[in-house]
Protein backbone atom coordinates (compact mmCIF):
# COMPACT_ATOMS: atom_id res chain seq x y z
CA UNK A 1 0.00 0.00 0.00
CA UNK A 2 1.02 3.62 -0.56
CA UNK A 3 3.33 4.71 2.26
CA UNK A 4 2.63 8.34 1.45
CA UNK A 5 -0.87 7.91 2.83
CA UNK A 6 -2.05 7.60 6.41
CA UNK A 7 -4.71 8.50 8.95
CA UNK A 8 -4.20 11.11 11.61
CA UNK A 9 -6.37 12.74 14.26
CA UNK A 10 -8.52 15.66 13.13
CA UNK A 11 -7.53 19.01 14.61
CA UNK A 12 -9.36 22.32 14.72
CA UNK A 13 -7.20 23.41 11.79
CA UNK A 14 -8.89 20.72 9.66
CA UNK A 15 -12.45 21.76 10.42
CA UNK A 16 -12.81 24.29 7.61
CA UNK A 17 -11.86 21.82 4.87
CA UNK A 18 -14.03 19.08 6.40
CA UNK A 19 -17.04 21.41 6.49
CA UNK A 20 -16.42 22.38 2.86
CA UNK A 21 -16.35 18.70 1.87
CA UNK A 22 -19.33 17.78 4.01
CA UNK A 23 -21.46 20.52 2.46
CA UNK A 24 -20.67 19.54 -1.15
CA UNK A 25 -23.96 18.37 -2.70
CA UNK A 26 -22.39 15.16 -4.05
CA UNK A 27 -21.36 14.20 -0.50
CA UNK A 28 -24.24 15.74 1.46
CA UNK A 29 -26.91 14.04 -0.68
CA UNK A 30 -25.57 10.58 0.25
CA UNK A 31 -25.54 11.23 4.01
CA UNK A 32 -28.27 10.55 6.56
CA UNK A 33 -28.36 14.31 7.24
CA UNK A 34 -28.51 15.91 3.80
CA UNK A 35 -28.99 19.47 5.05
CA UNK A 36 -26.23 22.03 4.77
CA UNK A 37 -24.30 22.38 8.02
CA UNK A 38 -23.55 25.76 9.58
CA UNK A 39 -20.13 26.51 11.11
CA UNK A 40 -21.49 26.70 14.68
CA UNK A 41 -23.08 23.25 14.40
CA UNK A 42 -19.91 21.87 12.84
CA UNK A 43 -17.89 23.15 15.82
CA UNK A 44 -20.38 21.61 18.27
CA UNK A 45 -20.10 18.28 16.41
CA UNK A 46 -16.30 18.34 16.67
CA UNK A 47 -16.32 19.34 20.33
CA UNK A 48 -18.81 16.56 21.11
CA UNK A 49 -16.31 14.01 19.72
CA UNK A 50 -13.35 15.35 21.67
CA UNK A 51 -12.32 13.05 24.51
CA UNK A 52 -15.23 10.74 23.86
CA UNK A 53 -14.22 7.07 24.03
CA UNK A 54 -17.12 5.91 21.86
CA UNK A 55 -16.29 8.09 18.84
CA UNK A 56 -13.15 8.69 16.77
CA UNK A 57 -12.61 10.85 13.71
CA UNK A 58 -9.53 10.64 11.51
CA UNK A 59 -8.33 12.62 8.54
CA UNK A 60 -7.10 10.60 5.58
CA UNK A 61 -3.92 12.16 4.13
CA UNK A 62 -2.38 11.17 0.81
CA UNK A 63 0.65 12.83 -0.83
CA UNK A 64 0.70 15.33 2.08
CA UNK A 65 -2.82 16.53 1.24
CA UNK A 66 -6.03 15.95 3.20
CA UNK A 67 -8.29 13.72 1.07
CA UNK A 68 -11.07 12.38 3.26
CA UNK A 69 -12.57 11.53 6.62
CA UNK A 70 -13.16 8.32 8.57
CA UNK A 71 -15.50 8.41 11.54
CA UNK A 72 -16.14 5.66 14.08
CA UNK A 73 -19.16 5.74 16.34
CA UNK A 74 -20.63 3.56 19.05
CA UNK A 75 -17.28 1.99 19.91
CA UNK A 76 -18.09 -0.68 22.48
CA UNK A 77 -14.94 -2.18 23.98
CA UNK A 78 -16.84 -4.81 25.96
CA UNK A 79 -18.46 -6.30 22.86
CA UNK A 80 -15.70 -5.28 20.43
CA UNK A 81 -18.06 -3.46 18.08
CA UNK A 82 -18.23 -0.13 16.28
CA UNK A 83 -19.93 1.62 13.35
CA UNK A 84 -18.11 3.53 10.64
CA UNK A 85 -18.67 6.12 7.98
CA UNK A 86 -16.24 7.75 5.57
CA UNK A 87 -15.91 9.83 2.44
CA UNK A 88 -13.33 11.14 0.06
CA UNK A 89 -13.68 14.89 0.24
CA UNK A 90 -11.44 16.17 -2.49
CA UNK A 91 -9.42 15.19 -5.55
CA UNK A 92 -11.18 11.88 -6.05
CA UNK A 93 -9.45 9.41 -8.32
CA UNK A 94 -9.68 5.67 -8.85
CA UNK A 95 -8.22 3.74 -5.94
CA UNK A 96 -8.27 6.56 -3.39
CA UNK A 97 -11.29 5.14 -1.54
CA UNK A 98 -9.64 1.73 -1.41
CA UNK A 99 -6.52 3.29 0.04
CA UNK A 100 -8.55 5.14 2.68
CA UNK A 101 -10.41 1.92 3.55
CA UNK A 102 -7.20 -0.10 3.79
CA UNK A 103 -5.71 2.30 6.33
CA UNK A 104 -9.00 2.67 8.20
CA UNK A 105 -9.72 -1.04 8.48
CA UNK A 106 -6.17 -1.79 9.63
CA UNK A 107 -6.54 0.92 12.27
CA UNK A 108 -9.98 -0.32 13.35
CA UNK A 109 -9.16 -4.01 13.54
CA UNK A 110 -5.44 -4.02 14.39
CA UNK A 111 -5.02 -0.96 16.62
CA UNK A 112 -8.46 -0.54 18.19
CA UNK A 113 -8.99 -4.32 18.31
CA UNK A 114 -12.57 -4.04 17.07
CA UNK A 115 -14.10 -7.49 16.51
CA UNK A 116 -17.09 -6.44 14.35
CA UNK A 117 -17.48 -3.27 12.31
CA UNK A 118 -20.94 -2.23 11.12
CA UNK A 119 -22.04 0.17 8.39
CA UNK A 120 -25.34 1.67 7.31
CA UNK A 121 -25.65 2.65 3.65
CA UNK A 122 -28.55 4.47 1.97
CA UNK A 123 -30.00 2.58 -0.99
CA UNK A 124 -29.34 5.55 -3.27
CA UNK A 125 -25.59 5.31 -2.60
CA UNK A 126 -24.88 2.54 -5.11
CA UNK A 127 -21.12 3.18 -5.10
CA UNK A 128 -20.93 2.69 -1.34
CA UNK A 129 -23.09 -0.45 -1.47
CA UNK A 130 -20.74 -1.98 -4.05
CA UNK A 131 -17.66 -0.69 -2.22
CA UNK A 132 -18.64 -2.37 1.05
CA UNK A 133 -19.12 -5.65 -0.79
CA UNK A 134 -15.70 -5.23 -2.46
CA UNK A 135 -14.15 -4.73 0.99
CA UNK A 136 -15.64 -8.01 2.18
CA UNK A 137 -18.55 -6.65 4.19
CA UNK A 138 -21.60 -8.90 4.34
CA UNK A 139 -25.13 -7.58 4.23
CA UNK A 140 -26.93 -8.31 7.50
CA UNK A 141 -30.27 -6.72 6.74
CA UNK A 142 -32.30 -3.86 5.36
CA UNK A 143 -34.20 -1.18 7.23
CA UNK A 144 -36.99 -0.78 4.71
CA UNK A 145 -38.41 2.68 4.03
CA UNK A 146 -36.31 4.11 6.85
CA UNK A 147 -35.76 7.67 5.64
CA UNK A 148 -38.04 10.12 3.85
CA UNK A 149 -36.21 12.15 1.22
CA UNK A 150 -37.08 13.72 -2.12
CA UNK A 151 -40.70 12.53 -1.98
CA UNK A 152 -39.83 8.87 -1.39
CA UNK A 153 -38.78 6.50 1.34
CA UNK A 154 -35.20 5.26 1.26
CA UNK A 155 -34.03 1.85 2.46
CA UNK A 156 -30.93 1.55 4.62
CA UNK A 157 -28.67 -1.47 4.05
CA UNK A 158 -26.90 -2.92 7.09
CA UNK A 159 -23.41 -4.35 6.57
CA UNK A 160 -20.78 -5.89 8.82
CA UNK A 161 -17.17 -7.00 8.61
CA UNK A 162 -15.46 -9.15 11.23
CA UNK A 163 -11.79 -8.82 12.12
CA UNK A 164 -11.02 -12.39 10.99
CA UNK A 165 -12.56 -11.69 7.56
CA UNK A 166 -10.49 -8.54 7.27
CA UNK A 167 -7.31 -10.42 8.11
CA UNK A 168 -8.15 -12.87 5.30
CA UNK A 169 -9.05 -10.14 2.78
CA UNK A 170 -6.56 -7.33 3.37
CA UNK A 171 -3.71 -8.78 1.29
CA UNK A 172 -6.13 -9.24 -1.64
CA UNK A 173 -7.19 -5.62 -1.32
CA UNK A 174 -3.58 -4.39 -1.13
CA UNK A 175 -2.63 -6.42 -4.21
CA UNK A 176 -5.66 -5.14 -6.10
CA UNK A 177 -4.70 -1.57 -5.31
CA UNK A 178 -1.08 -1.99 -6.37
CA UNK A 179 -2.05 -3.82 -9.57
CA UNK A 180 -5.02 -1.60 -10.38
Amino acid sequence: MNMESYLRPVTKDDLEIILTWRNKPEIRNLMFNDREIEWENHLKWFESLTNKETDVIKLFVESNEPRGVVQLNKIDKLHGTAEWGFYIGDAYRKGLGTLLAYHALNYIFDELKIRKLSAQVLDLNEKSLEFHRKLGFKQEGILQEQIWRNDRYIDVFLFAQFNYHWNQNKSRLAEGYMNG
